[in-house]
């Protein structure tokens, strides 16, 4: 799958479309075929580094999570085996404001909860 990815801090330039692994999806997850997704202010923050106490969670030198996003629709595509909520072919959307679980809908597959 394509991904937009980032290892350092900084502005747009930092981000890099690459090649990524498909996520294993958990018991409790679903994979989500991404349709759309938006850059919010959350994103630009994260990206930026900033503010800098932001970054005892993201990441104090460089980003953990090298995949941004918060925000996505899509296409359900894998359930796992305890999930009884949604079904391969569902539509879903998702809009976080802020989780630490739920990140990298800046790609064209994401395993969420």
């Amino acid at each position: 799958m394509k991904a937009f990815t980032k290892y350092k801090y900084g502005g747009p330039e930092v981000l890099q479309l690459q090649e990524v692994e498909k996520p294993i999806i958990k018991d409790d997850h679903i994979l989500v075929k991404v349709a759309a997704n938006s850059a919010n202010p959350a994103d630009w923050h994260i990206l930026r580094g900033e503010p800098f106490f932001a970054r005892f969670t993201f990441g104090l030198f460089k980003p953990k999570d090298k995949i941004l996003g918060a925000d996505f629709a899509g296409i359900v595509e894998e359930v796992g085996k305890n999930v009884i909520h949604f079904k391969v072919g569902g539509r879903v959307i998702d809009l976080v404001v802020f989780s630490l679980h739920n990140k990298g809908r800046h790609s064209k597959l994401q395993s969420a909860i």
